[in-house]
């Protein structure tokens, strides 16, 4: 066999090689993805996918901020309907784990879950890490904490689109608060913040929003 030959044959060995690798690694590839989808279609708490988020949403902005006479203030908390009870002890468990993800498979999967006012936000996730000062999500995790601390409101009570929202205080204007509302408030959000509602005329800080059957709508802030 003349060098040439030899050449060339170590070459065709090396071209042969190459495919045979980017043959496995795509076969494996195509195993991986199987699997995920066949763990998401096992597991009914899977996350729901980002699709989700740009459905048609249940509750509007109007209806989540908008000024209503049908409301129900509970300061103190009181007893609360069990499929909301067992989502509100859902929402604690996560947050304090410390990690934004944890409250992914939490959110509506039938309607869009509310996040934003602004236009062009995709997804909630990458949305509060970015609002975060820790870049991480943990102060988002502090706030729902914190207003899920305080007492509730109810709007529409005995309707089909009866709805729970804490906390109490975002359904009263602020310039209405009490001395004792305002120290609550400030549990939450800072003076500055409150100013802020003063100059706007209404409430707007983070509030979050529980159906009825314990479906978690929105958290989100106004403006």
């Amino acid at each position: 066999m003349t060098e040439n030959m030899i050449k060339t044959f170590y070459v065709c060995l090396k071209i042969s090689l190459f495919f045979i690798f980017v043959a496995i690694a795509q076969a494996a590839r195509q195993d991986d993805i199987k699997s995920e989808a066949d763990i998401l279609k096992s597991n009914p708490a899977a996350p729901p996918s980002f699709s989700s988020f740009q459905a048609k949403p249940r509750f509007t902005d109007i209806d989540i901020f908008g000024e209503t006479n049908d409301v129900m203030l509970v300061p103190m908390g009181g007893n609360l309907p069990d499929p909301i009870s067992l989502k509100i002890k859902q929402i604690i468990e996560a947050a304090k784990q410390g990690q934004i993800d944890a409250l992914l498979p939490l959110l509506s999967k039938k309607e869009r879950f509310s996040f934003s006012l602004a236009h062009g936000q995709k997804e909630p996730l990458t949305y509060w890490k970015d609002f975060s000062g820790d870049g991480e999500g943990r102060e988002i995790l502090a706030i729902i904490l914190d207003i899920l601390s305080s007492g509730y409101a109810i709007r529409n009570k005995g309707t089909e689109d009866e709805l729970y929202i804490w906390p109490y205080l975002s359904e009263i204007p602020p310039q209405d608060l009490t001395p004792q509302q305002m120290v609550e408030l400030f549990r939450i959000l800072t003076a500055g913040e409150y100013q802020d509602m003063l100059d706007l005329g209404h409430y707007s800080f983070f509030k979050l929003g529980i159906d009825k059957h314990g479906v978690w709508h929105f958290f989100l802030a106004g403006q």
